[in-house]
Order: structure tokens, then sequence, then C-alpha cells
């Protein structure tokens, strides 16, 4: 995700104004780049999903300099990478979350143990979509938590999973799948 960031840094790299919006044209040559890109953890229609989620929030929370700012290695950069997590990242973050947690479910032994009543696939695609939405309401709220006990994250899907609030709800909506909620 971050790579893809940089690409559009080259993108953008024209001396301007103050507070220069991103055009569509550049935020279309990041979705481009960053759907070229391949992530394990996805499927292709969800990188899909966040590289367009992502090229929006960029368009409408960002500015040219603020994405140029991030490249730097000094204070200001880590400052315009973090709001970037929260603005942009953040209300994208229930894609990737939903694929990971479902498959995550599905990988768990504990969940054939169970014992379910309902087909395996369907708990964890309910789990999966319910974490995903939860996270598209609470994602930058437990962005900025998670920003504000380490500040220096590069990548947020580790913390985010990890997060005790994260895991707690994603118990919660597998136990409301496992009602038929």
């Amino acid at each position: 995700m971050f790579r893809i960031l940089f690409i559009l840094l080259a993108l953008l790299s024209h001396p301007s104004q103050a507070q220069t919006p991103i055009t569509k044209d550049a935020a279309n040559a990041y979705y481009r780049n960053c759907k070229a890109q391949s992530d394990p953890r996805l499927r292709p229609e969800t990188q899909e999903e966040l590289c367009a989620c992502t090229a929006v929030q960029m368009m409408e929370k960002m500015s040219v300099q603020e994405v140029q700012t991030m490249a730097r290695n000094d204070q200001s950069g880590r400052m315009a990478l973090n709001k970037m997590l929260v603005e942009v990242y953040a209300p994208c973050i229930n894609f990737p979350v939903q694929d990971m947690i479902s498959e995550e479910c599905m990988n768990d032994p504990k969940v054939d143990m169970a014992g379910l009543k309902m087909d395996k696939a369907a708990l964890c695609d309910c789990m999966g979509e319910k974490t995903g939405a939860w996270m598209a309401s609470a994602g930058k709220a437990l962005m900025g938590q998670i920003l504000a006990r380490n500040p220096n994250i590069t990548d947020p899907i580790g913390p985010v999973m990890e997060n005790k609030a994260f895991r707690q709800q994603a118990y919660e909506n597998m136990m409301a799948c496992m009602s038929g909620l």
C-alpha cells in the first residue's frame, strides 16, 4: 500500500502553490498503479475496491504538498503519513479487513471444532462482512488510537487486526453470525 503512495509522489512531483488539490487525473493514475500491485492478503476485487476508495479519499482529504511531505524522513513527513493513515486509509480499511477476517475464520481450527449448525463459509463470510462494516464506522477512531500508542507504524493492518477492541468486535460478530443476527 505504501509503495503505491510513493508512486503517487512521483506523479505529483512538480513545484506547486500552497495546498494544491490532488487532481482527478493524479488520483486516477494512483488508482491504476495501485490496482497493478498485488497484496497476497487480498482478493483482486478487494484490492480494486481499496484502491478506488483510497484514491477518492486522497482527493478529498489531502493536498499535493501533504503527499509530497510524506516522502520526507522527518517529523513533518511522519505527521503527513499519519494523516494519510487516519484520513485516507482508515475509511477504506473495511475492504481488506473483510477479506482477512473471513480468511482467518476459514483457517481457524477452533471454528471446525465448534460444532457449527451452519455452513463454515457462510459463518466466515458473515463475520467478515460484519467486521468490515464495523471498521467502516470505527476505522478512523481505531487508527487514531493505534497511532497514539505507536506513531511510527508503517503497515497498519497488523496493529489493527491485533487490537483488543477489534478482536472483541470480531468475536461479537462471530457470535451474532452464529445466532443468525
